[in-house]
């Protein structure tokens, strides 16, 4: 049903209602009642407006048009009740058809209330976010032109239909090689046992062909949505409206699943804690915004990923990798062999008359496909799953140099870096959602993923459906549930998407941006002549979506993660009163949060680059019509700068070329690559780090406290809230002072020393000196001051040690198996300024809130609000200018003030300065290996540091000044080595980013 009200004046008749649960509705209406008067209740503004009931006559002129001062509100009415909404609705409708709205014609715009897609009418009016900044004793000002709200409930039925092919295909595929053995054992399975050293397969498969000797024109190529004519027949034959690929439909579904789950985080509980503080968020290439064409052809609209001008697919190694490594994996070695050129008896898969296999199905407007990679029997369902190939993290991050990245190994199952479980955490937050959306179209088990470089392959690994729904939705199952609600989802915003240019093919970008309650979504004509018909006309939908739980509602994340409670989903899609200049200038936004720019490969030249450009490709029968653009190339800071490639986000380039021209033997050897491990040997910490060249100039040491911990300092008194009267005389407030203490005394974690203060007021007094003991504690295990400190390389010799380690205590030990003995240090999110006072206050906060707290929906109990207070404990820190870094082994000092402090800004978008400070001048000298490699063009000794192993600290130049007046070795007894410091960082930085450098005094 679809109920039309030809202006927007009649919204001033859509009344507010009051926000109730079922509980409390019959206690509220009847509180209302004796108020006010059972006639007139009190008006009430909330999200949740109604339709006017149908006995309320609607106005004959325009003069009546006017929101009422006080009114009407139906109490018996709750989103629950469908059903009433419904008759409300019919009946709402019939009485407009029967006024004469002939006056009202000079008013075009049409606010329209549909149904849902399943023929359930909505129960509600949404009220949107502009509407709720108006006053409610004033008319709402109107801030769209069209507005159409629906209902997604559960139907008990799947969503898709399996529909029967309309030409033969080939068989599925199967696994070759003994790797149907993955299928049937849970988690990774190594191609090379790293312990015996035993092959788990062939040894053929170990060595991955080199994309430039295998023949993909002799394979085949994809075929887009519009150009399969089978899609086209089946949807016309079953007459749905959009016909889809997984390729062209996975984007548009993972936006719709960031709506209708309120940018719900993924579940990183299964890995180990090496991930407790990374990311829980979805990727940014995740999140991108999608474009894509609908392509309009009698009726029916085919959906194509819309190829951009900086999409350069075609010289994308890992695009051509993975087609060629799924014929690796399901052919024979000798039917395989006779796909690379150098065959004497060449095989082409094009001249076989049926196509690949897909899977057909359809939904209520769609109809979708799906390729079959492979398929066994004993697996359970269809027994199909899909084949994913999943390259190590360095040539993901850095594709056009992908020949130098290839050294890097998978040599363990757990850790932060060199490990499958690193891969997988990446697969969760990038690749999952996508893989579950593509399951589900294919009617798929699980996905089998080889994990390989380009010249290798390290392991394989088979994921159910369950499991990635454990990861992305905390739970096997619920993946079916979010399917069920984002298909029908996005059928509502393709139907609506299609009205405004109607029997043309459209061009649609959909965005949904992390922290923004609303999905933006853009169209435009795709054939459009501006010279002739002016600019081309942009629509802007605004799509929102508010969820419920057995009536109840409640945020998108929580109803995402219930597995029991009928779950419906209310959403509004509205058109906003935008001018089209305005609206030009937000899809421009969008797209350049599209923009990809790459990373030029080691040696070559942007001029160099442009001249090779056209020799590119992989695909050797046909050429890429992409043209050289220099705005998506970076320049270099430096030949050999790993870290710019390794820290761009977008860096995802696509393409390949030979490998440069021999490079000297200390480049090679930082490519093969040697990782680095920051390493407290008093406190037996540690804290992982990559190569030098890739996180040197994030300074890793400044993200841990170098200073001493500060003095506590706790107000003398703080009035907790008084204890609850029916606890006052029983439980612990009935126990002595001695025996509180006492409990307060076994209490090690400050936290909950401040937690049980605040129960009572006379256990403040009695906490005071806990809490300092306790947070006292607390700062000295998280602070390095005055500890033996390292960098290890994982290429060390064994028996390789600092001059300052060469004592008894480490005759024998390898610096490089610390790393597996020693816990993790703690690490602040953000680099420390100055003494850290700052962050360390913010900790606190964070603290308090933790576990208890972070996940509930409402405001922290006054109690905890008011313990801010103990934030103001630690006193501030002095100013960065006066502090200086102090060896203590060999009483030798830094200045602050001596640094390179005012370097210029730098065009690269990935800092905008170079934050030099004390922890850059610690880890330029306490890094120690055998392996001279450090990912940097500087050519120094910077891998056998002159303090490595020694005892340092930060402290303020007037503290040495105070030990010297007290006895102790003072400033005039140290060495100062600012000004040697200063100059070997300044060559560092010269010759890692090749900028102006201050000109040195010596």
């Amino acid at each position: 049903m679809v109920l039309r009200v030809d202006h927007l004046h009649c919204l001033a008749r859509i009344r507010p209602r009051p926000r109730l649960s079922p509980q409390c509705h019959s206690r509220h209406r009847s509180r209302n009642l004796s108020k006010h008067g059972a006639s007139d209740p009190p008006h009430s503004s909330s999200r949740h407006p109604i339709l006017p009931l149908p006995t309320d006559p609607l106005p004959d002129s325009d003069s009546d048009i006017r929101p009422d001062p006080a009114p009407r509100i139906n109490h018996d009415y709750h989103p629950k009740s469908f059903a009433s909404a419904l008759s409300v609705l019919n009946n709402l409708e019939n009485e407009l058809k029967s006024q004469d709205f002939s006056s009202y014609q000079q008013l075009p715009d049409t606010l329209v209330v549909e149904d849902s897609t399943d023929g359930q009418s909505s129960n509600r009016e949404t009220e949107s976010d502009h509407d709720r900044d108006c006053p409610p004793h004033l008319p709402r000002a109107i801030k769209y032109t069209r507005r159409v709200d629906g209902v997604i409930e559960s139907k008990g039925r799947p969503v898709l239909e399996d529909l029967e092919p309309p030409f033969p295909q080939q068989p599925i595929a199967r696994l070759a090689h003994g790797l149907d053995r993955v299928l049937f054992n849970p988690g990774v399975y190594w191609f090379q046992d790293p312990r015996s050293r035993v092959y788990n397969f062939p040894t053929w498969l170990g060595n991955v062909p080199s994309v430039n000797d295998f023949s993909f024109e002799r394979v085949g190529t994809f075929v887009s949505s519009s150009r399969d004519q089978d899609l086209w027949t089946l949807a016309k034959r079953e007459d749905r409206t959009f016909a889809g690929s997984t390729s062209s439909l996975t984007g548009l579904l993972s936006h719709v699943y960031f709506l209708l789950s309120g940018d719900r985080e993924v579940n990183t509980l299964n890995i180990s804690q090496h991930f407790d503080y990374e990311s829980k968020g979805f990727t940014p290439g995740q999140r991108m915004p999608t474009s894509v064409v609908l392509r309009h052809n009698d009726g029916v609209y085919a959906i194509d990923s819309d190829k951009k001008e900086t999409d350069l697919a075609d010289r994308n190694v890992l695009t051509w990798l993975g087609t060629m490594l799924e014929k690796f994996l399901t052919m024979p070695q000798e039917q395989f062999s006779r796909l690379l050129y150098a065959s004497n008896d060449p095989l082409d898969l094009t001249k076989i008359p049926e196509r690949e296999a897909y899977r057909f199905s359809k939904s209520e407007k769609f109809v979708m496909r799906s390729q079959l990679d492979c398929q066994d029997p004993r697996v359970p369902g269809t027994g199909v799953f899909d084949i994913k190939t999943r390259a190590v993290f360095p040539i993901r991050m850095d594709v056009m140099n992908y020949e130098e990245n290839s050294g890097y190994l998978i040599r363990k199952l757990h850790g932060p870096l060199e490990s499958f479980e690193k891969e997988y955490y990446d697969l969760i937050r990038s690749a999952f959602l996508k893989y579950s959306f593509q399951a589900r179209i294919g009617n798929m088990d699980g996905v089998f993923v080889a994990y390989h470089s380009t010249n290798r392959i390290f392991g394989f690994q088979y994921i159910p459906l369950d499991e990635m729904d454990e990861c992305l939705f905390g739970g096997a199952g619920r993946g079916d549930r979010v399917f069920e609600k984002c298909v029908p989802f996005l059928e509502a915003i393709l139907s609506e998407a299609i009205t405004y240019f109607p029997n043309q093919s459209l061009k649609l970008t959909m965005e949904k941006r992390e922290g923004e309650g609303s999905l933006n979504v853009f169209i435009h004509p795709e054939d459009w002549n501006e010279t002739r018909e002016g600019p081309t006309p942009i629509v802007q939908l605004d799509v929102t979506v508010e969820n419920f739980l057995d009536g109840v509602s409640v945020p998108g994340a929580k109803a995402v993660g219930n597995d029991t409670g009928t779950w419906v989903s209310l959403y509004s899609i509205s058109t906003p009163i935008f001018s089209q200049d305005e609206i030009r200038t937000r899809l421009l936004s969008v797209k350049e949060r599209q923009f990809r720019s790459y990373n030029l490969p080691t040696g070559i030249s942007l001029d160099a680059m442009e001249a090779r450009w056209a020799d590119l490709s992989f695909d050797k029968s046909r050429t890429s019509d992409v043209a050289f653009d220099r705005r998506l190339w970076r320049p270099r800071a430096g030949e050999c700068h790993a870290a710019a490639r390794a820290r761009a986000g977008g860096a995802r380039g696509d393409g390949t070329w030979p490998l440069n021209p021999p490079l000297p033997r200390h480049r090679l050897l930082f490519i093969m690559g040697q990782f680095w491990c920051l390493l407290n040997l008093d406190k037996c910490q540690k804290e992982s780090l990559v190569k030098l060249g890739e996180c040197f100039y994030e300074g890793p040491l400044s993200h841990i406290l170098l200073s001493r911990p500060p003095p506590i300092k706790l107000v003398p008194y703080f009035k907790p809230p008084p204890a609850s009267p029916s606890f006052k005389h029983t439980g612990i407030h009935g126990l002595p002072n001695e025996m509180v203490d006492q409990i307060f005394g076994h209490l090690g974690d400050y936290v909950d020393c401040i937690r049980l203060a605040l129960t009572g007021r006379r256990y403040w007094n009695l906490a005071r000196p806990h809490i300092k003991r306790a947070m006292a504690a607390h700062f000295a295990s998280l602070s390095w001051a005055g500890d033996r400190i390292i960098c290890v390389g994982n290429n060390n010799e064994p028996d390789d040690l600092p001059p300052a380690l060469k004592t008894d205590e480490f005759l024998g030990v390898d610096l490089r198996k610390l790393e597996d003995k020693f816990q993790d240090a703690f690490t602040f999110s953000r680099p420390l300024y100055g003494l850290g006072r700052s962050s360390l206050c913010v900790k606190i906060m964070q603290d308090l809130r933790k576990d208890r707290y972070d996940l509930l929906d409402k405001p922290l109990p006054r109690a905890l609000s008011s313990a801010r207070i103990f934030m103001g404990c630690i006193p501030k820190g002095t100013d960065a200018d006066s502090l200086v870094l102090r060896n203590l082994s060999k009483h030798k000092f830094v200045r602050y003030s001596e640094l390179l402090l005012d370097l210029a800004p730098m065009e690269q978008w990935y800092w905008s300065r170079l934050d030099v400070d004390l922890a850059w001048a610690a880890l330029a000298r306490i890094c120690w290996s055998t392996d001279e490699g450090i990912a940097m063009a500087y050519d120094g000794d910077l891998h056998r540091g002159v303090w490595a192993g020694d005892r340092l600290d930060i402290i303020p130049i007037e503290e040495m000044q105070d030990e010297g007046n007290a006895g102790e070795a003072g400033v005039a007894e140290w060495e100062d080595v600012s000004t040697a410091v200063a100059r070997e960082l300044r060559l560092i930085l010269h010759a890692e980013f090749d900028i102006p450098m201050p000109p040195s005094n010596e």
